[in-house]
């Protein structure tokens, strides 16, 4: 199970589904970051996905009920035919089946957390933060053992990551995002995310503190000073005042020159400065990048 920011609760049956209209995810987590996720889907959530697809919804949830007794692991009855029945465009009949899952197993976090998810992409963001951190507060119960609640409370706080976003609330994803690190001190994106939320945040120095550490911890991503530059160039793109925005440019600036003089054989830093300055209409001075790039 794996929610807001890759396909959510979308199991790998799934994919060979018709023709479905899927509700865009939550923005946020990279696939290779989901270290706790069950494993692949049985035999029996395949079946119960042909069935589903041959109009036996009631068939397949029954298919479904009897493969969870033997998988504790396995997303909740109910809450996978939900999700199917939202991939084929029955929102009705998808909340309907949460609200009875939900109402079946109170203290079960999954419900909330789907539910959460069909809030968010459906613009109710205050709805969602509502059933995460009730979903959030039941990871706690003693049911779970270690790996199940590490799973949902990762999903949770990815949601709430999403929901803080979309308000403008940095210091609320600050606090979900340090959460997950806790449980993934390693994972080098979503320290670089974390970088971000601090840069908003105007922490300038310590945003650039966790993208050392992230590239430390992972040197296939972005090194820390391309990063820096385009913290500073999304900046310069919001900001209304001339003399601000003219000086996030600046700073941009000297730190793709930074990029590229300590990377010098990396080419996306050579290839992210030379289209800064062609944006920046320096034409000359790009196609020199673009050469050291293309080397």
């Amino acid at each position: 199970m794996a929610l807001f920011g890759i396909p959510l609760f979308v199991s790998v049956a799934l994919a060979q589904a018709p023709t479905p209209m899927p509700t865009q995810p939550m923005p946020g987590e990279p696939k290779k970051m989901d270290a706790t996720k069950p494993a692949a889907t049985s035999p029996d959530v395949e079946k119960a996905l042909e069935l589903f697809k041959q109009d036996k919804a009631a068939d397949a949830l029954e298919l479904l009920k009897k493969s969870a007794k033997s998988n504790p692991a396995q997303v909740m009855p109910k809450i996978q035919l939900a999700q199917w029945f939202l991939q084929a465009n029955k929102g009705q009949n998808a909340r309907i089946l949460t609200e009875q899952a939900i109402s079946e197993d109170a203290r079960h976090p999954e419900g909330y957390i789907w539910n959460g998810n069909i809030a968010f992409n459906e613009g109710r963001v205050t709805d969602a933060m509502l059933n995460l951190s009730m979903a959030l507060l039941l990871c706690e119960d003693k049911r779970w053992d270690t790996d199940a609640k590490k799973r949902y409370q990762k999903e949770t706080r990815y949601g709430l990551v999403s929901c803080y976003e979309s308000r403008g609330d940095m210091l609320g994803a600050k606090e979900q995002l340090i959460g997950l690190l806790n449980d993934d001190t390693k994972n080098a994106q979503l320290r670089q995310r974390l970088a971000a939320t601090l840069f908003r945040l105007d922490v300038v120095k310590e945003a650039r503190k966790e993208l050392i550490q992230a590239y430390a911890d992972d040197a296939t991503v972005d090194p820390p000073e391309l990063k820096m530059a385009s913290f500073w160039q999304s900046k310069a793109s919001i900001e209304t005042d001339a003399k601000k925005a003219a000086d996030c440019r600046e700073k941009a600036e000297d730190w793709f020159k930074k990029a590229t003089s300590t990377y010098n054989k990396n080419g996306k830093c050579y290839r992210e400065y030379a289209m800064w300055l062609l944006e920046a209409y320096k034409t000359e001075a790009a196609g020199l990048y673009i050469d050291q790039a293309l080397k």
